[in-house]
């Protein structure tokens, strides 16, 4: 229909600098990099094969090694020719587009300053600030704020200091979610999680300002090894380790930090190690010292000590945080979680629900209980097996049993899958400050968006990680 499909008129400038670029950040507006050539894909996004969320993971950013990654034969140039803004170039002006993240900072993150002021909508005061002296200095940080997005676009090494199994939880004894025996600690195929740790620059040093919003996650690059000879490459993969190939030397992946953003020193992150995922078979074989690289923060939602940033909104007032995490999806429903909790100045209510096929194949569910007991009057958690020892692998064997309320700051356990009648256990009924997001598997969304849609919750606040 057109020759022109990008936003800008057709005699646009023809070339870019990367801070611009990674203004274009957002799924409405999204320019990237490959091979030196900017594209404005804002048009494709929703008919790329492989989904929005997979174009998303280089918005605003040089993209050649995800594409390489994935479509390293594709005649892109001829498929984005309508979408070609110009040439990458640090050299090029700022042309002043307006780019999808906001210049001013995010309201979420000046709710600080207003701690002390009861807000017009009844929100309940902070303490007053007793003196005017200046705050002192802030810690260094190794990642810029959200409201930086061209920092984000920087690449930063980092040395692995240690890796270590995370812990396996079992049925509670009596549970009467389960009459069966506890499980072995891990389910046959179950993939291995392990909780990575990486040194930041200096002992003082933070992932990112302690204050910024919580909701990002970073993208993290495991550079490949190379192989000697074709000999060397085919020894290797047939013992299933990667190699490098031309236009393939690294992989990129998107992870939520575990550790919380005031964690100084070190960045820790929990791991799946699938057997087939090719950065699980990377992060298999690596040993204290190797080094990966991490850039962000991403992602367009946000949340700051009671206040969001979700469906296109900034700044939304939120009555509950109610989380859902699938799998590894855990992750950024844990940090959100531990942003309400461990902020003294936010009472927001969190009702956190973490599913997993069963307890062997589980992560991060003693750290989400550990939250709940240390803030029983503000954390709910809840834990959802879709499968147990003896119960088919397709799920079959599931039940939805009620939650029913523990001792302050304990879990309730069930064995159910996703659905409206386990949300409606796990959670409040629908209320309109209510702000819903979710994480997981492709499946394990489909059914979270749908039963969150039954259940009337309002779509506007919904947030798909």
């Amino acid at each position: 229909m057109t020759d022109n499909l990008t936003s800008l008129p057709a005699d646009h400038p023809r070339k870019w600098n990367s801070a611009e670029v990674a203004r274009h950040n957002r799924r409405g507006d999204c320019w990237m990099s490959i091979r030196g050539k900017v594209y404005d894909v804002t048009a494709y996004t929703e008919f790329h094969p492989g989904g929005a969320e997979e174009l998303m993971r280089g918005a605003g950013l040089d993209a050649t090694e995800l594409f390489a990654e994935a479509h390293a034969w594709v005649n892109y140039e001829a498929m984005l020719e309508s979408s070609l803004l110009g040439d990458l170039d640090e050299a090029a002006p700022d042309h002043g587009t307006a780019g999808g993240a906001p210049e001013d900072p995010a309201p979420v993150a000046a709710a600080a300053a207003d701690a002390g002021r009861r807000d017009d909508d009844g929100a309940a005061p902070g303490p007053a600030h007793a003196s005017a002296a200046a705050p002192p200095a802030a810690p260094p940080s190794l990642l810029g704020r959200r409201s930086d997005p061209a920092s984000a676009s920087a690449w930063h090494p980092l040395r692995l200091v240690s890796r270590m199994p995370l812990a396996r939880p079992r049925w509670p004894p009596g549970a009467a979610s389960s009459p069966l025996a506890p499980p072995p600690p891990a389910a046959p195929g179950a993939a291995p999680c392990e909780l990575f740790r990486f040194e930041l620059p200096s002992p003082e040093h933070t992932l990112w300002p302690a204050d910024d919003p919580a909701g990002a996650h970073l993208q993290v690059r495991v550079r490949l090894p190379a192989a000697a000879d074709p000999g060397d490459a085919a020894r290797r993969a047939a013992s299933g380790q990667l190699v490098a190939a031309p236009g393939a030397e690294s992989v990129t992946r998107e992870l939520t930090p575990v550790s919380t953003p005031s964690t100084a020193g070190v960045l820790d992150l929990a791991v799946k190690l699938y057997p087939r995922g090719r950065m699980g078979r990377v992060l298999a074989g690596a040993r204290p010292g190797d080094v990966v690289e991490v850039r962000g923060p991403r992602g367009p939602f946000a949340y700051r000590r009671g206040r969001a940033d979700v469906g296109g909104a900034r700044g939304v007032k939120v009555g509950a945080l109610l989380l859902a995490g699938g799998g590894s999806g855990v992750t950024p429903a844990l940090q959100l979680a531990r942003a309400a909790a461990l902020d003294p100045l936010d009472g927001t209510p969190v009702h956190l629900l973490v599913c997993h096929s069963s307890p062997g194949a589980s992560m991060l569910v003693p750290e989400a209980e550990a939250l709940a007991a240390a803030h029983p009057d503000q954390v709910s958690v809840a834990v959802a097996y879709s499968t147990t020892p003896g119960a088919a692998e397709d799920g079959s064997g599931a039940a939805v049993v009620t939650v029913r309320p523990g001792r302050p700051g304990t879990a309730a356990v069930v064995r159910a899958r996703m659905s409206a009648a386990l949300l409606s256990a796990a959670w409040p009924a629908a209320a309109a400050d209510h702000v819903v997001c979710w994480c997981g598997p492709h499946g394990f969304n489909r059914a979270a968006d749908a039963a969150a849609r039954e259940l009337f919750y309002v779509a506007g606040r919904m947030h798909e990680f």
